[in-house]
């Protein structure tokens, strides 16, 4: 769904990464978390619900992070998973990046 279908949805809710959102000057919600606190998005917030979630992560890349528990946690975040190579063949490849 575009910003502009979740603008012209009444009641819609989108969601995209936070820095995206701070980027692009797009609105977003303070929400209630699990602790009962309303929290606002942002890096701190987001920060703090990984922090949170780090304590119990699998060994696997499988896990909940939504609703973690703390005060300053953003219920609804979640990570981005980055592939890298330990060691690349194509150097100017690897600079790129």
């Amino acid at each position: 769904m575009s910003q502009d279908s979740v603008k012209q949805s009444e009641g819609a809710i989108g969601y995209v990464e936070l820095a995206y959102a701070v980027k692009n000057g797009l609105p977003y919600a303070e929400l209630k978390n699990k602790a009962g606190q309303f929290v606002a998005a942002n890096f701190e917030s987001v920060s703090a619900a990984a922090a949170a979630s780090a304590k119990s992560l699998p060994r696997t890349c499988v896990f909940p992070l939504p609703d973690a528990d703390g005060k300053e946690a953003y219920p609804i975040s979640d990570f981005t998973w980055l592939l890298v190579y330990k060691t690349m063949k194509d150097k100017e490849k690897a600079e790129r990046w």
